[in-house]
């Protein structure tokens, strides 16, 4: 079955990432827990007020202090 169309239109935007955010981004898309590629985990992430149930937010602070970047 396919997606349904969006009730309400959308706009596409293009950003630009740092090597750094692109590598958890991978990463999350990895894990398989959320989106499957980098750019969907970040419109999740978006969608889901940068925090995704606190998870995702988790993942990246714990990553980011490992790395010794926090």
């Amino acid at each position: 079955m396919g997606r349904k169309e969006n009730i309400v239109p959308s706009v596409q935007l293009t950003i630009s990432v740092s090597s750094q955010v692109h590598k958890l981004l991978h990463a999350l898309a990895k894990t398989g827990y959320s989106a499957r590629t980098e750019s969907a985990v970040a419109e999740e992430m978006v969608r889901k007020g940068l925090n995704a149930d606190g998870l995702l937010s988790e993942i990246v602070r714990k990553r980011l202090n490992k790395a010794g970047r926090l």
